[in-house]
């Protein structure tokens, strides 16, 4: 018998009655098979319309640690947050290009943005697969892009770790 978990704990501390099934070999193929949709090579066009941001960014000042707060401020501010989990949207991240000219995106398509924007100031920065809902529960279940309910920058700058999350903010359109 499980150990005696009140009714109203988070569900973070609950074990989840649900019956698992993957063909992932481990967590590493996860991150292996999700890494490539955020592959940032040549998504900002030099002469699109965020291309200008990140130079008003750069002549701003020569800081990493303020461009990386400046770009994720852009993102922020300038996209709004939009769940996207019809078709492939679930998974698979809008381009930046698509999520500037809607001017809005879901965790996915802010991260992708952020990512390209950080990547293409020089910055190191990766994307991070993140459960909001279940925390410490994810190594407990089995290796599935489905244990994962968000995702958000990992940026390092002069050695120190900055956890970057585009979602959060409010949006100025």
């Amino acid at each position: 018998k499980p150990d005696e978990m009140p009714g109203d704990a988070p569900i973070r501390f609950q074990k989840l009655p649900i019956v698992e099934a993957t063909d992932f070999s481990g967590w590493e193929q996860v991150s292996s098979t999700m890494a490539p949709l955020y592959k940032t090579d040549g998504l900002i066009d030099p002469n699109g319309p965020i291309a200008p941001e990140i130079a008003k960014i750069m002549a701003a000042g020569t800081d990493p640690v303020a461009r990386a707060a400046a770009a994720l401020r852009l993102v922020q501010d300038k996209i709004r947050y939009q769940a996207i989990t019809l078709g492939t949207g679930n998974y698979v991240p809008q381009t930046p290009a698509e999520t500037w000219s809607l001017r809005y995106g879901d965790c996915k398509a802010k991260t992708l943005l952020l990512l390209a924007i950080l990547r293409q100031m020089g910055i190191d920065a990766e994307p991070v697969l993140a459960s909001a809902k279940l925390g410490g529960l994810v190594s407990s279940r089995l290796p599935s892009a489905g244990a994962f309910d968000h995702i958000f920058v990992k940026a390092t700058v002069n050695g120190r770790t900055l956890w970057l999350d585009g979602k959060i903010g409010r949006a100025h359109v």
